[in-house]
């Protein structure tokens, strides 16, 4: 079994309306112990298991986003995380609310 980090990985976004257009959200989560992180996932099914099906999401490189973090002061982007009942997450009713308003 290989140890090596995947290249491409699954993490918690949204769409978002910037200065220069269409732009990606990344969502940081905070911990129980106030750490915050961006989680991240090897595959969607794991993304889904962890942060439920209405999760609005983008794939994106690791290395791209471990920078991307670094630079907004997020502590860690964290692969394949054990998420706890605590950690906020979209229903369906909050992702529908977010699509009407985005079109």
């Amino acid at each position: 079994m290989s140890n090596a980090l995947p290249a491409l990985v699954y993490a918690p976004a949204r769409p978002y309306q910037g200065e220069h257009g269409v732009d990606v959200l990344y969502e940081i989560r905070q911990l129980p112990g106030g750490d915050r992180v961006l989680p991240v996932f090897t595959t969607r099914e794991r993304l889904v298991a962890a942060l439920g099906p209405a999760q609005p999401w983008a794939q994106a490189p690791l290395r791209a986003l471990r920078a991307l973090m670094a630079q907004a002061g997020v502590e860690r982007v964290e692969l394949d995380p054990d998420i706890t009942e605590q950690i906020w997450r979209w229903s369906p009713e909050g992702l529908a609310e977010f699509e009407g308003e985005w079109r």
